[in-house]
């Protein structure tokens, strides 16, 4: 088989398996889909490319040919949305856990990181599935998000493969948790970046400032002409308005975390979290 026949027919499986997730995922929660770029090797050489195979996404590096492709995603976040839904509508409660407290205690109590071998663990009581637990290793010295807060990386991929064991969210291609996701992630910007320009950063607006803050939905998400709009109430009381497609899921009565731009009492939210609530479980039983 030559290079650029490899090539599309490794195109044509990539595009039906963004299809097949998009079939297996509700509709509603197709905003949590996303693509992730990665880096696939077609050839162990550094083969002549011509226009056509350049278009479609090859290069060469480091003595091998690569095709950039594009690989579904389901959020965590669209796993614990859809989850939450669940219980809502069938008016039953779960219940979420995990050690997380408890190792950042160790770590302020000895000055010194956990046993490599301590997982990050997470445990969820379901009044409908049952217990679901996840467990996640901590890269300390990860790349990506990993290298300024190792500890929620790990429990956002805890959390997600303990939704996982529901079924919920399983697309059957792409990354498993939020640290390989990073780690692609960081393949394809270290494979790419030789060369690259970098773009010139965009000018905030006017009084406009980065935010961030918890914040729980007073009412429900209304679709305005700027978009989907939620009003909601920080910490402090403070009524601010959200604007956003994320704000589209948001469930009134529970609380997010949300990060974006604010300007006034209007937040452009670029990032918007479910927040659980969380019990302990203890590190010295982990340790014993």
């Amino acid at each position: 088989m030559d290079l650029k026949t490899k090539v599309k027919e490794i195109l044509q499986k990539r595009e039906e398996a963004v299809r097949e997730a998009y079939r297996r995922i509700p509709q509603q929660y197709h905003a949590f889909i996303t693509l992730l770029d990665q880096s696939e090797v077609v050839a162990g050489f550094e083969a002549k490319l011509d226009d056509e195979l350049r278009r479609l996404g090859a290069y060469t590096r480091g003595g091998k040919t690569y095709l950039r492709v594009r690989v579904p995603y389901f959020t965590v976040e669209g796993r614990l949305q859809w989850f939450a839904d669940l219980h809502r509508e069938a008016g039953k409660k779960f219940h979420v856990k995990s050690n997380v407290r408890e190792l950042a205690r160790y770590m302020l109590r000895t000055g010194k990181r956990p046993p490599e071998d301590v997982p990050l663990i997470v445990t969820i009581e379901s009044e409908i599935f049952g217990t679901l637990e996840g467990e996640s290793r901590i890269y300390w010295d990860g790349g990506g998000a990993s290298s300024t807060n190792p500890l929620e990386v790990a429990k956002t991929s805890a959390l997600g493969r303990a939704i996982a064991q529901a079924g919920i969210g399983l697309i059957g291609t792409g990354p498993a948790s939020a640290q390989e996701v990073e780690e692609a992630r960081a393949a394809v910007n270290g494979a790419e970046a030789e060369g690259k320009a970098s773009l010139p950063a965009q000018e905030s607006r006017p009084e406009a400032r980065p935010w961030e803050g918890e914040v729980v939905i007073l009412s429900p998400p209304s679709r305005k002409e700027k978009g989907w709009v939620a009003r909601a109430a920080t910490r402090d009381g403070e009524k601010v308005n959200l604007l956003g497609d994320a704000v589209e899921h948001a469930v009134p009565e529970l609380s997010y975390r949300v990060e974006g731009v604010r300007k006034g009492d209007w937040v452009k939210v670029e990032k918007m979290e479910l927040q659980v609530t969380e019990d302990e479980i203890g590190l010295d039983n982990l340790l014993s």
